[in-house]
């Protein structure tokens, strides 16, 4: 699974185009990064994959490589 499988995954599901896709994703990114530094939790990470991707938290390991 990488970065490519959830932008199709979007495009399908949302009728996005492509470069949506890779914005919410980066979107998503930063908040997750945010989270991250401010020492955030487990749950509040996998509720971010949830809100910016409406995707399953298994997601959550791209984000976290």
């Amino acid at each position: 699974m990488n970065f490519n499988d959830i932008v199709d995954i979007l495009v399908r599901r949302d009728g996005i185009t492509r470069g949506e896709a890779f914005e919410i994703i980066a979107d998503c990114k930063d908040e997750i990064d945010s989270i991250i530094a401010d020492g955030g939790t487990l749950e509040e990470l996998e509720a971010t994959v949830e809100f910016w991707l409406g995707l399953e938290p298994d997601y959550l390991d791209l984000f976290l490589e």
